[in-house]
């Protein structure tokens, strides 16, 4: 677990991404990497480890479909073919992003979700570098995000 010490390798862990992030990192002696690949949203193993109240906080909009791209699976199964879990995670990613995003629309009966998600037409991606745009992005975010918590009332159960 991170502690005061830890929480920045932890941090750059948790964020990532293979074949972006330039080297390997590991968490107890094990390559470790960002989750997105295995679980984009991982709202079934947080009601599994008995979550009952979860806030989802999206980097695509709620409408966001994933598709699949055989360039892409090509391109990640020739890198990482040494790797064949993270390959067959890479090949299924599609598939279980968009079952999350329909189960977040109907949980359980006794669990809320909650989501915060950029709108449709924000033009930005993971690695977006024009200032102007990102400028516009963050304060898109902040916008969102401040109306998300006041949405949320007093004790946090969002309305």
């Amino acid at each position: 677990h991170p502690d005061v010490n830890t929480l920045e390798h932890y941090l750059k862990v948790s964020s990532s991404l293979p074949i972006l992030y330039r080297k390997e990192l590991d968490v107890n002696g094990e390559k470790a990497t960002d989750g997105g690949i295995s679980d984009s949203i991982p709202v079934c193993e947080a009601i599994r480890l008995g979550a009952t109240d979860i806030t989802v906080i999206r980097s695509r909009s709620a409408g966001y479909v994933k598709k699949k791209s055989p360039v892409a699976l090509a391109v990640f199964s020739w890198y990482f073919r040494n790797h064949p879990r993270l390959v067959e995670a890479f090949r299924q990613r599609a598939d279980r992003y968009n079952e999350a995003s329909a189960f977040i629309s109907n949980p359980p009966s006794g669990v809320h979700i909650a989501q915060l998600a950029p709108p449709a037409d924000l033009e930005i991606g993971r690695t977006t570098k024009n200032e102007p745009t990102l400028r516009k992005a963050y304060k898109t975010g902040i916008d969102y995000g401040n109306r998300f918590i006041e949405s949320c009332g007093p004790f946090g159960n969002n309305k």
